[in-house]
């Protein structure tokens, strides 16, 4: 029998279809808590973004394209260039001999991090998220000090494991993209500069763009909010809400 191409992309676009349908699945017990707070659509969204992601580092076998996924729901879809995670840079792009062994590399450098920033149970970052919920956003630079003296010491309030694991250079780096998206979605003054550095912070740092977060890129451009006070509220409200959808998810095991 002589298969012809026209039967081959069909047979090609059927397992395409079915392996995103097998990675949604896996994503739905991975982390019910975050795809029940964004939805199926935008699970499938995410799962077609790393796959393509994926496949780009040369991952393209299930095991391997299934732990980028992971990935990118706990540490945001540009992990992949968060210099707050620069050991998924290094694992992704060595020139390792098989892509199994470059997937094991990522896996490792997830392990460290859970063990140094998350603690038993994620329990680290869980009351992280918990501190986060009742912030706003003039919480993240109230204080004495410099401008990036006083985000920093609200990042350490929020989440000092983490601070601890990144460093003192990140955290500065986060200021200043913080900084620079403030200027970039006109949003003048010191709150907005701190809090999109505490979204960079616990999101990652594409989190303008990511579709794990699409309410960020809704509010940053939604016309009913007609002054940067109105976005930064409302965009800190959406955040809030998400984290304690989350919470709530995991509350109820």
């Amino acid at each position: 029998m002589v298969i012809r191409s026209k039967q081959m992309t069909m047979m090609e676009e059927a397992y395409n279809a079915a392996f995103q349908d097998e990675m949604v699945q896996h994503l739905w017990q991975f982390s019910p808590s975050l795809c029940k707070a964004i939805g199926d659509p935008g699970v499938r969204s995410v799962v077609s973004l790393g796959i393509t992601r994926a496949n780009k580092y040369g991952l393209t076998y299930r095991g391997p394209v299934r732990s980028y996924l992971e990935t990118m729901l706990a540490f945001g879809s540009d992990f992949d260039t968060d210099f707050q995670y620069p050991w998924a840079a290094e694992a992704l792009n060595e020139n390792f001999p098989t892509q199994m062994e470059r997937a094991t590399r990522l896996f490792e450098g997830v392990s460290k991090y859970y063990e140094s920033a998350m603690g038993p149970d994620n329990e680290f970052g869980i009351a992280a998220m918990r501190r986060f919920t009742s912030m706003r956003p003039e919480d993240f630079v109230t204080g004495t000090g410099s401008l990036d003296t006083r985000i920093t010491s609200a990042l350490r309030r929020m989440y000092p494991q983490k601070c601890d694991y990144v460093g003192d250079a990140v955290l500065a780096r986060l200021v200043e993209k913080g900084r620079a998206a403030a200027k970039l979605h006109s949003m003048p003054g010191d709150a907005p500069i701190g809090l999109f550095a505490g979204l960079m912070f616990g999101f990652g740092h594409g989190v303008e763009n990511d579709p794990l977060y699409p309410w960020v890129r809704r509010t940053l451009d939604d016309p009913l909010l007609a002054t940067p006070q109105d976005r930064a509220a409302r965009l800190l409200d959406k955040v809030t809400v998400y984290a304690r959808t989350v919470l709530a998810n995991i509350d109820k095991g």
